[in-house]
């Protein structure tokens, strides 16, 4: 095997309200543009999405959606020609 250095920071945020807030966390951490990944409609119905990307708006941070995301997504799905 060789040797590698693997680094994965991993900042998680739970708790009531925090969805408002998404926007001014990535500024904090100096992010300009995010991807946002969502899966088949409950983010949607439950105004989720709508709240996340009016929290990024509000920071200015752009975006862009990968929305109806399939969970545990089957190897054809993401394998190359």
């Amino acid at each position: 095997m060789n040797d590698f250095i693997y680094n994965s920071p991993t900042k998680f945020v739970f708790g009531r309200g925090y969805v408002d807030s998404v926007g001014s966390e990535m500024a904090q951490l100096g992010f300009s543009k995010v991807l946002v990944v969502y899966g088949q409609g409950s983010a949607v119905r439950t105004g989720t999405r709508a709240r996340v990307l009016a929290s990024l708006d509000a920071a200015g941070i752009e975006y862009v959606e990968a929305g109806g995301t399939r969970p545990n997504p089957e190897l054809p799905l993401c394998a190359g020609p």
